[in-house]
């Protein structure tokens, strides 16, 4: 999946010197990651336990 490839290089760019002017867009990005796979987990359990 494309935002879990994603995810795992914002720890490295928050922690290179080089991008510490972008680490409150990358705590953002990783906020909305966090909000958007819990939300595809309940979506998930939703769909798997048949309630449509």
């Amino acid at each position: 999946m494309v935002w879990t490839r994603f995810a795992w290089r914002l720890p490295s760019l928050a922690s290179n010197p080089a991008h510490l002017d972008h680490f409150n867009i990358s705590i953002t990005i990783r906020a909305m990651y966090v909000k958007l796979t819990s939300f595809e987990w309940r979506w998930s359990m939703w769909v798997g336990n048949g309630e449509w």
